[in-house]
Order: structure tokens, then C-alpha cells, then sequence
């Protein structure tokens, strides 16, 4: 699920538990997994260092800028 980034307060609004989100590590986000007493697990990718997780090439946020 790809939330904008101007939902950062209300994400937990947005998304249902269980809900995995990837982020690009953008401070806000920094906590995400612990929202709600931790409802969300959270993956991050750093576009300066990578594009996909070089461990789970599931994670990545290649379609997150467009939407």
C-alpha cells in the first residue's frame, strides 16, 4: 500500500493491521512498525544505497514515487 507522504499522521487511519509498509526512509517513517503497539511491520530501502533490498527483492519502492 502506498501512502503520500502527507498522510504520515493518519497512516494508521489508512492502512489495515497486519500491513506491510516499504518506505524509502524518510524520517517520518522512521516508526512506523511501532504504531498502534506495533500492527504494521516495516521494511526500508535507501535510494542512495539501493533500490531493492539486496536480501528480499520484494522490498523494494520502485512504484511508490508514482503514485
Amino acid at each position: 500500500m502506498a501512502l503520500p507522504r502527507f498522510a504520515v499522521g493518519s497512516k494508521e487511519n489508512m492502512a489495515l493491521r497486519g500491513t506491510h509498509i516499504m518506505s524509502d526512509g524518510w524520517a517520518s517513517y522512521a516508526h512506523s512498525d511501532q504504531i498502534n503497539g506495533g500492527i504494521y511491520s516495516h521494511s526500508v530501502i535507501i535510494h542512495d544505497r539501493n533500490f531493492v533490498d539486496p536480501l528480499d527483492d520484494r522490498i523494494h519502492t520502485q512504484s511508490i514515487e508514482g503514485t
